[in-house]
């Protein structure tokens, strides 16, 4: 039998401000749309994200944070990206984990703030298939 010393727990870290880019970006093609600033509908679904990080019980044992306080990630991290789109309440995001310059792996969908954590903590966790 081999045991792990490993017990480091995984680390999703919500990239505020390239989700923020990605809310201007939307916001210039649809202005009729959305506020001149998307930032308060962007913080607003972030904090629902993170609610759903810290009651869902599929996420006990990840930590979670927000860009750029996440300032270490010399422990298994993963960048969770939001494709945000004001006018709905199901966003499409990214979750990648980085090894040195180059993405080791990458899963995406579209789900609510409960349904994104639900999913990044069970890839993370690898709870799921094992995917190759």
């Amino acid at each position: 039998m081999v045991l792990s010393c490993n017990t480091a727990k995984p680390l999703i870290v919500i990239e505020h401000y390239l989700d923020l880019e990605s809310a201007k970006i939307w916001c210039g093609t649809h202005p009729l749309a959305c506020r001149s600033d998307p930032s308060g509908d962007l913080l607003d679904f972030e904090s629902e994200l993170r609610t759903a990080f810290a009651t869902d019980s599929t996420c006990t044992g990840v930590n979670v944070a927000i860009a750029p306080t996440a300032t270490r990630r010399d422990r298994d991290s993963w960048s969770l990206l939001l494709t945000f789109d004001t006018q709905k309440s199901r966003q499409t995001w990214r979750l990648i984990r980085m090894v040195g310059p180059s993405p080791a792996e990458s899963f995406s969908g579209d789900g609510s703030a409960t349904e994104i954590a639900r999913s990044a903590c069970m890839i993370v966790k690898r709870t799921g298939a094992a995917v190759q």
